[in-house]
């Protein structure tokens, strides 16, 4: 994949929405590989190029924002990513779809780490799962790799909080998984929050 990059680079150049998404498959990869200290600069610079080339509408703004968010979460930078991922989620406003939901499961993620209330990102993602459907665009995957998200973060949370995760990412994945989440307390006990609402600082 660094290969397939450099031939991109060599034939677009160094800023283009193509080394931009070169970048972005770059990071995931290393991501899902358990490494996300390596995945992090190829993040910054697709997020830093679809930024400048990009409308500030661009669905693919907020996309990458998040991703670049979940490997500052996985190396427990969380003031960093906190504002990326409230940033992403205003991005969303009114426009709620696929990403939205990973940018609240982000947060929650944080939120649990942090020992914070989870309450809103669980609320929200009630909200979210209860939409008739959370559409996603054609160039945007539909499914993510979340185990080697939820596997760098089970050290810092406990086994309930790890299996709720696991059960929110497979239910954004495939939605007939969300049957499964009533069989844990907190999510069954949990209130729908509106999407308008205020995230907690």
């Amino acid at each position: 994949m660094r290969r397939d990059l450099q031939r991109i680079e060599a034939a677009c150049g160094p800023e283009s929405v193509e080394v931009a998404l070169a970048c972005n498959q770059l990071g995931v990869c290393l991501r899902s590989l358990g490494r996300p200290a390596d995945a992090e600069p190829y993040q910054r610079r697709a997020l830093a190029i679809d930024e400048r080339l990009r409308e500030p509408g661009d669905p693919k703004i907020p996309h990458r924002t998040n991703n670049l968010a979940v490997v500052l979460v996985m190396q427990r930078k969380l003031d960093e990513a906190k504002p990326l991922l409230a940033r992403a989620w205003h991005l969303k406003r009114g426009a709620h779809d696929l990403t939205s939901a990973r940018v609240v499961w982000v947060r929650l993620a944080v939120a649990m780490l942090e020992c914070a209330s989870p309450r809103v990102f669980l609320g929200q993602l009630k909200s979210l799962l209860e939409l008739p459907e959370l559409p996603a665009r054609a160039d945007i995957s539909t499914t993510c790799v979340y185990e080697p998200i939820v596997a760098s973060l089970s050290s810092g949370l406990d086994t309930g909080d790890v299996e709720l995760l696991k059960r929110i990412a497979a239910a954004l994945n495939s939605r007939h998984r969300a049957l499964t989440l009533v069989a844990l307390p907190k999510w069954r006990t949990a209130r729908s929050v509106s999407l308008n609402s205020r995230w907690p600082e």
